[in-house]
């Protein structure tokens, strides 16, 4: 690469991880072409991003940064940068566990704070933002239902009341 392109890299690297608010750096070895191209796929199916990094290039434009994250690109790594923490986590997860001698979790970043490989699990473990969503509106929709029960059932009561003493 020459110096316009990693120019341009640093910049464009420096764009990309300020306006996203969650990373993941994860070392890969031994995956094929098709096996990061569908890795590729997956994180952008969760609204991310993946880029293969030339180390010292990210380490420039990550100056100013915590070393803990600074430290992480050491080897064969990459990137994934992108805004839904628990969705992109969800992926790069489920693709580590399906791939584990090839691709790792080697750290986290969430507005700022470093996250060690564990808690990028644990956020993983996460309901998405549509689930939390879903289980909300069943919450609320449950309760709507009750309450309407609890005020119907005086009349419904006095109903039956009147009902079994027109019987008699």
């Amino acid at each position: 690469m020459d110096r316009l392109g990693k120019e341009k890299f640093l910049e464009d690297f420096d764009k990309r991880f300020n306006a996203e608010s969650f990373m993941i750096v994860v070392k890969h070895s031994g995956l094929n072409a098709g096996d990061l191209a569908s890795f590729r796929r997956g994180v952008r199916g969760s609204g991310a991003v993946f880029q293969v990094v030339k180390n010292s290039l990210v380490r420039k434009a990550l100056r100013g940064q915590s070393d803990e994250i600074v430290r992480a690109f050491r080897g064969p790594v990459g990137v994934v940068l992108g805004s839904d923490a628990v969705g992109s986590s969800k992926v790069v997860a489920d693709f580590c566990k399906k791939r584990e001698s090839q691709i790792q979790i080697v750290m986290g970043c969430l507005d700022g704070v470093v996250l060690k490989k564990d808690e990028v699990m644990r956020l993983s473990s996460l309901p998405s933002l549509e689930e939390l969503r879903s289980q909300l509106l069943r919450a609320i929709q449950g309760s709507a239902t009750r309450l309407v029960r609890i005020f119907a059932e005086p009349a419904s009561a006095l109903a039956r009341v009147v009902d079994a003493r027109s019987r008699q």
